[in-house]
């Protein structure tokens, strides 16, 4: 941050799944260490709360202006009944409980990913569990090629009996 802020260059930061997080506490953005108003911080409520509801927001620092230019002349309003219906949401106080049994179900949705990877993927593939989110990083051993392997998942999905062996 220290040299984006030296620099002038701004950073984006897309902090959508900063929410869910599986640890003790989140994870610190890029923003609460910006002392020269470089990052541009952006969230939603569209991974946590109500996906097609689309309201986000952005903590633009020095390029306010520019953001607001942006949004006047592009977009210029969301629909005010999905952010009325989030603003009482969160007023009620209840996108904390909400959060709490959010992080539970995609952590169990991770340990059921890792499992099936473990399961039906190749035995030397690389798998880690992350700290939060919803994706995880997989490292298929050297020489899979990625887009054969897709095909055949693709193809193990439409046959059942397919879908208990290795593809590898």
């Amino acid at each position: 941050m220290r040299l984006l802020g030296e620099r002038s260059i701004p950073l984006i930061e897309d902090d959508v799944y900063g929410e869910i997080y599986f640890g003790a506490g989140r994870a610190r953005c890029c923003k609460s260490f910006d002392d020269a108003g470089e990052v541009i911080y952006c969230s939603s409520f569209s991974k946590t709360i109500a996906p097609g509801y689309r309201v986000g927001w952005m903590i633009p620092g020095r390029h306010y202006g520019k953001a607001l230019d942006l949004k006047t002349t592009t977009n210029i309003c969301t629909a005010s009944p999905t952010q009325m219906a989030i603003a009482a949401f969160l007023r009620e106080g209840y996108f904390e409980r909400h959060l709490r049994r959010l992080r539970g179900a995609i952590h169990n949705q991770m340990e059921a990913l890792l499992l099936s990877l473990h399961r039906h993927f190749p035995a030397e593939t690389r798998a880690g569990f992350p700290s939060g989110g919803a994706a995880i990083w997989v490292e298929l051993p050297p020489g899979i090629d990625t887009v054969d392997y897709f095909f055949k998942a693709w193809e193990a999905r439409k046959n059942p009996r397919q879908a208990g062996r290795r593809m590898y």
